[in-house]
């Protein structure tokens, strides 16, 4: 109640020079850092990290988190880089891909965007960042909210996920994490299904993208490339490849 009491109490103007200077970078490090000494239950924003334990196991494995943002509050992947896993983390926000170097050192971090094609897209960065969009009739809609700061605007490259995804089959120990706000369709087609079939896809899906029969574009998509949907957490659905889980009934 202080706290809450003494922040309603600092003038937004000063707020936001705060979050504009150097000091916000080490604030939300901080942030991190409490998070890191003092672990909750889970991770993920809905407990996605929790339901991945079951279908991927091993105490190693390689990870592709593709819109990661915060390198430990709200991850998909934090539980299984704990474990021993490590892999490639993407964002296109500066200051997620500056905190994830920072706590997620075993990890690769690449700053850009993916889509089908090599190229480059204008990309808008907000505070709070989860406003970010490279699409800029959503940028423009978010641009009217008073309780949203546009931060900084910049062109960012675009690479598609079969340039960067190694060779893996479903039998690996592999996760592909998407939370791109959108475009995670785009990011999917821009895989080459032959050679990256990671055992478990973890894609943010909202209700209304779903009807009642629990299917989905999405959902279409990936039925056409043998995977099944095992769980939905309310905002990401999780699949599971086909051939997987026939061995796991053996078991």
């Amino acid at each position: 109640m202080l706290k809450a009491s003494l922040r309603a109490k600092i003038p937004r103007s000063l707020k936001n020079r705060l979050k504009d200077s150097k000091l916000n970078y080490l604030r939300l490090w901080l942030t991190e850092c409490r998070v890191r000494l003092f672990p909750p239950r889970y991770f993920g924003q809905t407990a996605e990290d929790v339901i991945l334990k079951w279908y991927l196991p091993e105490t190693n494995g390689f990870y592709l988190d593709v819109g990661a943002g915060r390198p430990i509050a709200g991850s998909n992947t934090f539980a299984l880089y704990l474990r021993g896993w490590t892999g490639i983390c993407i964002d296109p926000i500066s200051t997620n891909a500056r905190l994830l170097k920072s706590f997620r050192r075993k990890d690769e971090v690449l700053n850009i965007l993916i889509g089908p094609n090599k190229s480059t897209l204008d990309f808008w960065e907000f505070e709070p960042y989860e406003y970010s969009t490279a699409d800029e009739s959503v940028a423009e809609k978010v641009k009217k909210n008073a309780g949203i700061r546009l931060l900084n605007y910049s062109k960012k490259a675009i690479k598609p996920l079969s340039a960067i995804a190694p060779e893996l089959s479903p039998l690996d120990a592999a996760l592909l994490s998407i939370d791109v706000e959108g475009f995670d369709l785009e990011v999917l087609k821009s895989n080459d299904w032959s050679v990256f079939i990671p055992r478990v896809i973890c894609i943010e899906e909202w209700e209304e993208t779903m009807d009642k029969h629990s299917s989905s574009t999405i959902g279409d998509f990936l039925a056409n490339h043998n995977y099944k949907r095992v769980a939905w957490t309310g905002l990401s659905s999780i699949f599971v490849e086909e051939s997987y889980l026939e061995s796991m009934s053996k078991l």
